[in-house]
């Protein structure tokens, strides 16, 4: 049953009770620490620029960085998440062409740009700022109407510099490469650590309700890695060359990267909530868990096409000024026109503040902020000091404590201890990551076993938060999986 007493895909907890007063304590620690990270922001500062030296050590070879991260910080420390974007990037929307016998284009609004003038007028200006067009790195960016400006030495105040210089001169829709992350600066103390739940715990394919019709989820994120399970979980979801996580990389040292496993853990939440759902996995962070918007963009539009009827992104950026990336806001809009049945879920990051963070926070999208694990499903249900929040947050649900499927490696050593994963691993992990997949899976399982057809939009507000208590800022209050 669902928080509001109707019928829903509320998991039982498949852990001991010892079990679960451990784990409760462990959550109580990672809660902490996303907590003190938002306290003291030097903490994710310094791990931010430990990753930046990582990755320029590694310009080139097997799982190299996709992208060199620079960091516009804030003006007065602590008071706002840093930014990260790509280094040296602009992208600059492409002209679009008027329908045929149309005078001119009329834009929808929030569309900032696609004029064939302003753009000429942005590429030659472009060009005397020292900035070069770049031929796209994947073939799915065709479908993101932007082209890639890259230059070299210019720090992120810079580039935000000529971004204003070129948008205010040509009227061109022009905007940072900005980089969204699955920590939001990624894991700090707050890590996996290991769990036991019964090895009876059904594995999905064998949920109890009846499938009326097929719903596919779409995960951008880490990718996935199933590490050889033998349990029956994650083992329907396509692991391809182009979707694996590859764990250890950045740098390959025998210990799992800051963000891998997390698409893998994404997954598994899905899995538990809607056991009977098609998952599909799309690579577009790496393992630790940065992923500009560009390739975010074109893979939102991506999985639309391909079929996707909800998709789920557990990753976030906050944005200069609070503007909404342009290249998010492009895809978005895209799916919102030519794919107006599929609905998308985002989290809502774990600043603790109401900073807007995007995807999120762009209108149509169900942004997820993170609740406490009460005690049983009669609790109160309360919100989480580190989860970010605002008027854009549409609905929360537990974030503190879940368990879900991992990904076989060693953890990096946090508070003395190292903690080591095998091939059927489970784990404890906190986050708005995880709050985001639980309402896709929810919004799936509602349309999967309806009656009558429904939509993912018209399952979310008629079923999945009909009834439920509200709060400010965190909207909707629901609960799926048990926390610890």
């Amino acid at each position: 049953m669902t928080t509001d007493g109707t019928p829903g895909p509320l998991s039982p907890d498949f852990r001991s009770e010892a079990q679960r007063r451990r784990d409760g304590r462990i959550a109580a620690a990672q809660s902490q620490a996303l907590a003190n990270g938002n306290a003291d922001p030097g903490q994710g500062d310094e791990k931010i620029r430990h990753l930046q030296a990582i990755r320029e050590r590694l310009q080139s070879g097997p799982g190299a960085p996709p992208d060199q991260i620079e960091v516009i910080w804030p003006e007065e420390p602590g008071q706002r998440p840093p930014i990260l974007v790509v280094q040296g990037e602009l992208l600059l929307r492409e002209p679009t062409a008027p329908p045929p016998g149309a005078e001119h284009d009329d834009r929808a609004e929030g569309d900032r740009g696609g004029d064939t003038d302003a753009y000429q007028q942005a590429v030659e200006l472009l060009g005397t700022l020292g900035y070069h067009p770049q031929v796209q790195r994947d073939h799915r960016r065709d479908v993101l109407p932007f082209q890639t400006f890259r230059t070299h030495d210019k720090d992120g105040a810079a580039l935000v510099s000529d971004r204003n210089q070129v948008r205010e001169a040509t009227g061109a829709d022009i905007d940072l490469n900005y980089v969204c992350v699955t920590g939001y600066t990624t894991k700090d103390d707050d890590t996996p650590v290991l769990t036991i739940v019964d090895p009876a715990y059904p594995p999905p394919g064998l949920g109890p309700d009846p499938v009326l019709r097929p719903i596919t989820i779409a995960v951008i994120d880490t990718g996935i890695n199933r590490g050889g399970r033998t349990d029956g979980w994650l083992a329907t979801i396509d692991e391809t060359g182009q979707n694996e996580d590859l764990l250890d990389v950045l740098p390959a040292n025998g210990i799992l990267d800051a963000s891998a496993g997390h698409g893998t853990f994404v997954s598994g939440v899905l899995q538990q909530v809607a056991p009977q759902s098609t998952v599909v996995v799309y690579k577009d962070l790496d393992t630790d868990g940065f992923g500009n918007v560009a390739d975010i963009g074109a893979a939102i539009i991506s999985a639309a096409a391909a079929g996707a009827d909800i998709i789920n992104l557990s990753a976030a950026t906050p944005a200069v000024a609070d503007e909404i990336p342009s290249a998010l806001l492009s895809a978005v809009q895209t799916v919102q026109d030519q794919y107006p049945d599929v609905l998308i879920v985002a989290s809502a990051g774990n600043n603790g503040s109401d900073v807007p963070m995007y995807p999120a926070a762009i209108p149509g999208v169900i942004g997820v902020a993170a609740l406490k694990a009460a005690p049983s499903v009669t609790s109160p249900l309360t919100p989480v000091d580190w989860s970010s929040f605002g008027d854009w947050v549409t609905c929360s649900t537990v974030g503190v404590g879940i368990a879900s499927t991992f990904v076989p490696g060693t953890e990096a050593e946090t508070n003395g201890t190292t903690e080591k994963f095998g091939a059927d691993a489970w784990a404890i992990w906190s986050g708005t990551s995880f709050s985001a997949p639980q309402i896709a899976a929810a919004v799936a399982w509602h349309c999967q076993v309806s009656p009558t057809p429904i939509t993912p939009i018209d399952a979310l507000n008629l079923r999945v938060l009909n009834g439920a208590p509200t709060e400010a800022g965190y909207g909707a209050l629901v609960r799926f999986l048990p926390g610890s």
